[in-house]
């Protein structure tokens, strides 16, 4: 019979990569459209775009406990002065949360 180690479930490490893939796979279950995203020229641009009904947002992924850079911020004023929603996350529940709002 296994058992719940507790510091073994503390010592995980939890990556951005890992969060990721798991809200992508979450979002593709809501119907979402999901992209990795690379913008020429534009620094600090957030990982992903998510549409669904005509609704786009971006979400950039980070490691727990890991803030947005400087030019992930200026990215985001950005993408809020067209009207466009930006989110960072580092923490799974977080990303489902707000595909979940957004669905």
């Amino acid at each position: 019979m296994k058992t719940f180690d507790s510091k073994k479930a503390s010592e995980r490490v939890v990556t951005e990569k890992s969060i990721e893939q798991a809200a992508v796979r979450y979002a593709k279950r809501l119907g979402f459209f999901t992209a990795k995203v690379a913008f020429t020229g534009h620094r600090g641009a957030h990982d992903r775009i998510f549409i669904k009904n005509r609704r786009v947002f971006f979400i950039e992924f980070k490691k727990l406990g890991e803030p947005a850079s400087s030019a992930q911020i200026r990215f985001s004023k950005k993408m809020r002065g067209v009207k466009v929603d930006t989110y960072v996350c580092d923490d799974l529940l977080d990303a489902k949360s707000i595909l979940f709002g957004r669905a």
